[in-house]
């Protein structure tokens, strides 16, 4: 592995146990439901508008504890390990950044449209924070003015050139919208990939556990039909004896009759 990519993964790394120490307030190394609590406010955040973002209520919160818990307690310990959390955050975070950069980049656009829309905002765009000043009307007249072609062919330019910087923002935010699209995709065929594995695995599981049950029931009749045969020796065995000790009891009478008898 290269050092770059080495570095990249210690800070993402870096960045999730940062971030789970944040949240583990009881430093109990596990994420439990009042905790999971403030993870589902941030992700809730991360992917809003600055002007849509809120926090969520109470039933809200159940409901998306209960998505991450479902989601990242693959142990079923009812809380969340930083082995569970890890990529879970790393990959929220990319999201996240992604989310926000376009989000910034949409707005540069949108500013740049309405410089297009409002030449005389264009005119005396510049101001703090890209706000429109609009200059106040003056009775001096500069001898060094520019003509009206002059002042025409300037604003047309600086048209132009905003329509050009908007193109390339619009542009270049496809191009992100394509990536991520691409990305998530691929997540998505990995997480179904591990869902087959894992349905797989739990199959085999199934299968082997039933093969086991299976051979364990056939002993069991074995067993059962022994049984009922040693209990059927022991009761011919035991009519034997009685039977024995009848006709031996009979000699015995015989025998003293005749000794009776001489």
């Amino acid at each position: 592995m290269s050092n770059e990519g080495s570095g990249c993964c210690c800070v993402a790394r870096s960045a999730a146990a940062a971030k789970f120490a944040e949240l583990d307030t009881d430093q109990s190394g596990v994420l439990k439901r009042d905790e999971l609590e403030q993870l589902a406010q941030w992700m809730y955040q991360s992917f809003k508008p600055p002007a849509k973002a809120r926090m969520l209520d109470s039933s809200e919160l159940q409901v998306e504890v209960g998505k991450l818990v479902q989601h990242l307690d693959t142990d079923g310990s009812g809380g969340v390990s930083f082995e569970e959390f890890e990529g879970f955050f790393n990959l929220r975070s990319k999201q996240a950044h992604s989310f926000q950069t376009k989000l910034a980049a949409r707005t540069v656009a949108e500013e740049q449209h309405s410089l297009i829309l409002n030449p005389e905002c264009m005119r005396h765009a510049g101001g703090q924070n890209g706000q429109c000043h609009h200059a106040e009307p003056s009775d001096q007249h500069s001898d060094a003015s520019p003509n009206p072609k002059q002042r025409a062919a300037g604003e047309l330019r600086s048209h132009l050139e905003a329509a050009s910087a908007a193109h390339e923002l619009h542009h270049a935010l496809d191009v992100a919208e394509g990536a991520e699209q691409v990305v998530d995709a691929r997540q998505a065929r990995v997480e179904a990939d591990l869902e087959e594995e894992d349905a797989a695995e739990e199959e085999g599981i199934r299968r082997r556990a039933a093969q086991v049950l299976h051979r364990k029931l056939e002993a069991a009749e074995g067993a059962h039909e022994a049984a009922a045969r040693l209990g059927e020796e022991i009761a011919t065995a035991e009519e034997a004896a009685h039977t024995a000790r009848l006709q031996a009891a009979e000699e015995t009478a015989a025998l003293e009759a005749t000794k009776r008898q001489s």
